[in-house]
């Protein structure tokens, strides 16, 4: 490659292929407005961008995944050069960082897709308002995601590993059995609202997510339970409770927990402190009369 080529970009054959796609197709979609024209060198000689590169895999990306026509892919990435809303949005904001690494920018995509997935619903979010809140193309997202079902897949994993590494650090110093379960579930409470409502998208979306997305459910399931399952073992062997099936007993806790974040959210009649000392006296005591043992002593 001279230094003429370097300097200006790439030539239609280079071009063709870093993305995959023939060079009779990117003719093709230049005569259809999907494609910018190249740069201009000669009767036969164009250069192109990596704008062109990046559009044309969001191209291939599209088609390869939905088979959708030409007018279809044109309305999901927009008119060429278009520019949303949301860049002028994400100029000043320091969480869009634009010289992230392609880590760091999936990432920020998955996190822009909870927010938004929590806040208008799985239906109600589209690839086109995770770009624009973003401040990017649709053509550079799906370039790190084929379609919206694999976002929100990808998403709600990281978003529980996030949600399970916060409440790990929080109890990581404390040797009391009893309040490290009170400390786990303050502070899955704390993040309740966003990550109950991901979850529940995927739930409702795992049906016809077929397999992929049940082995996903069942692996968050599994990590959310582990820690627990391994601490009541110990309480058991430390006499603190008595024997019992582990598996039944976490998961009666943890949906003992879930009603108390989701009653938290109706009003404030209770605080976490009431709610979950009930819960607490409750599962330790049952319904007999006993002697309360208070929380997290």
């Amino acid at each position: 490659m001279n230094r003429d080529t370097k300097r200006r970009g790439m030539l239609i054959g280079e071009l063709s292929n870093k993305s995959g796609v023939p060079a009779y197709s990117i003719h093709y979609y230049v005569k259809k407005g999907l494609l910018s024209p190249p740069e201009k060198a000669g009767k036969t000689r164009a250069f192109y961008s990596n704008a062109h590169l990046e559009r044309l895999l969001a191209i291939k990306s599209i088609r390869h995944n939905f088979n959708f026509p030409l007018s279809m892919v044109r309305k999901e990435l927009g008119e060429i050069g278009q520019a949303g809303p949301a860049n002028k949005r994400a100029t000043g904001n320091t969480r869009r960082n634009p010289s992230a690494n392609r880590d760091d920018k999936k990432n920020l995509i998955l996190d822009a897709a909870v927010e938004l997935f929590a806040k208008q619903g799985y239906h109600g979010t589209n690839i086109r308002n995770i770009a624009d809140d973003l401040g990017i193309s649709t053509g550079t997202l799906y370039l790190y995601f084929g379609n919206k079902q694999e976002l929100l897949l990808q998403s709600v994993d990281r978003m529980v590993s996030n949600t399970i590494d916060t409440v790990a650090k929080s109890v990581a110093q404390e040797k009391d059995l009893f309040k490290v379960m009170y400390l786990r579930s303050k502070a899955f409470n704390q993040s309740y609202n966003r990550f109950n409502e991901t979850l529940a998208q995927l739930r409702a979306e795992s049906v016809s997510m077929g397999r992929q997305g049940q082995d996903l459910i069942r692996k968050i399931h599994g990590e959310i339970m582990r820690p627990l399952m391994k601490e009541i073992q110990q309480a058991v062997e430390q006499k603190l409770i008595r024997e019992a099936d582990i598996e039944l007993l976490v998961m009666s806790f943890l949906a003992l927990i879930e009603m108390i974040c989701y009653r938290l959210t109706w009003d404030e009649k209770y605080s976490f402190d009431q709610i979950y000392a009930f819960v607490f006296d409750l599962m330790m005591n049952g319904l007999t009369p006993t002697i309360n043992r208070k929380v997290g002593s």
